[in-house]
């Protein structure tokens, strides 16, 4: 089996010294395990961080202030991938204030969970960001793009999450997907919560 190829990574300053890091990489046939997290203070200086995560992982060690640097290697049986591209974001205690909620009444949408695909968000050119939390005690399997989510055919899955809701949101960062999201869950129970933010 080779290594796997080099995962898209995005990135989001959540405020409150708090920092998500995803990748935007469709699953990867060479069997991903894991990713290494990567940090660093200048452009090219990363360091593990953290090794053996699933993703989304969430910084929350960093200064207020200071630029970090991130990349991502993704691992499976045979080793580490190469790194992903490289992203930065100054760590700050409050989001950016020039982004607005996109659902009315800054309510977040509440999808019902179905054993079926799902239609989470229509394709927006002006969406900034995204969040999904997972409220269903079921795996929920997100396809960014076109086709039909399934158990076999997503780009990333959110674990069940009832009992530990910020373990399952998955959100958007400095590489903004604007397209369609689908989602199936491996059960039908419970619901999810999706917050688009547009400027």
């Amino acid at each position: 089996m080779p290594v796997a190829a080099a995962p898209g990574i995005t990135i989001d300053n959540m405020g409150n010294g708090v920092i998500r890091i995803g990748t935007t990489k469709f699953i990867d046939p060479n069997g991903i395990t894991s990713y290494k997290v990567n940090r660093g203070t200048s452009p090219g200086g990363e360091s593990n961080l953290a090794s053996g995560q699933t993703l989304p992982y969430v910084d929350k060690t960093g200064v207020l202030n200071q630029i970090y640097y991130y990349t991502l290697n993704a691992t499976n049986g045979s080793g580490d991938s190469a790194a992903s591209a490289e992203v930065y974001t100054v760590l700050t205690e409050t989001r950016d204030p020039n982004l607005r909620d996109a659902n009315k009444g800054n309510t977040p949408l509440r999808i019902a969970s179905a054993n079926a695909d799902t239609l989470l968000l229509s394709r927006n050119p002006a969406r900034q960001g995204f969040t999904i939390t997972n409220e269903s005690t079921a795996v929920l399997y997100i396809l960014f793009g076109t086709g039909v989510a399934s158990a076999t055919n997503y780009s990333i899955q959110i674990t069940g999450s009832v009992s530990a809701p910020f373990l399952g949101v998955y959100t958007s960062g400095a590489q903004i997907y604007t397209g369609m999201i689908r989602g199936f869950w491996a059960a039908a129970n419970g619901f999810a919560e999706v917050q688009e933010l547009e400027r």
